[in-house]
């Protein structure tokens, strides 16, 4: 069982042990937000949680899954890039995703790829956010509703993943219903009705299911915490936020940048 499967591999309960542990106690019957704090969106958690129920399941099982999302980002990728890239950039994007995000080791511990991440709702949310844009690169040929229903549902799962990713995806709708669809394309009616039907159907269907355990106040007050704090400023606040993103001394980081791209240039 899960148990089992942690000792077999120590370095990745280190690596991603809080992810593991948060789907262990949610497939074992814990509410997410409730009894478990979380503070990025619940698909991931959910998602992990549904795998770990699989009959003998355990870190092996999961990190199966995980090269499963993997296989399905690469022929996404490789779907979405030549709609604005050269075939030698393509070539060269899928390569260094292939050898830096999928499986890489490239810190000292080994958290910080698709097959082991560091947090499930940036990979997760990276698939889901290409296959959205895919789709709403099509919807821009052809607006249909189907197409705008299911570009919405994509850009809405998404939304219960990561908030940085999601903002970029929101951002992508928002150009599209704004721009519309292509020159010559055969317009549907419906499609900006269906586009923003399905991208609210994921995160309602989220916040009906926390309601039935711990009610819609504090169901929409989890769901929406990440987006307050962004907004509010508490996490560029954050001195680890700082760190990771450069922001803690970003005249000194843009100095030392300057002079490295120089060094290299000379």
């Amino acid at each position: 069982m899960l148990v089992a499967g942690w000792g077999k591999r120590p370095d990745v309960l280190h690596d991603f042990g809080r992810e593991v542990y948060l789907a262990w106690r949610v497939a074992a019957g814990d509410v997410l937000y409730r009894d478990l704090a979380h503070f990025n969106g619940p698909l991931s958690v959910w998602w992990n949680a549904a795998v770990l129920s699989l009959p003998g399941a355990g870190i092996q099982t999961l990190l199966a899954a995980n090269g499963l999302v993997l296989l399905v980002g690469l022929p996404l990728l490789d779907r979405l890039l030549p709609r604005f890239a050269s075939p030698l950039a393509r070539s060269a994007a899928a390569t260094a995703f292939v050898v830096l995000c999928g499986t890489a080791h490239l810190i000292g511990i080994g958290g910080f790829d698709f097959v082991a991440p560091y947090a499930h709702e940036a990979t997760h949310g990276m698939v889901l956010a290409v296959a959205a844009l895919l789709c709403l690169a099509r919807l821009r040929e052809k607006p249909t509703a189907a197409r705008s229903l299911l570009a919405g549902v994509l850009v809405g799962l998404v939304f219960l993943t990561k908030v940085e990713i999601a903002l970029a995806a929101g951002l992508c709708v928002l150009a599209t219903l704004a721009t519309g669809p292509g020159t010559g394309a055969a317009t549907s009616p419906r499609w900006r009705p269906a586009l923003v039907a399905g991208l609210l159907a994921p995160p309602a269907g989220a916040w009906s299911l926390s309601s039935l355990s711990f009610g819609p106040a504090a169901a929409f007050e989890a769901l929406a915490r990440p987006w307050a704090a962004l907004l509010s400023g508490r996490l560029s606040a954050e001195p680890f936020y700082g760190a990771v993103t450069g922001t803690a001394d970003l005249a000194g980081n843009l100095a030392r940048f300057a002079a490295v791209g120089a060094a290299e240039a000379g």
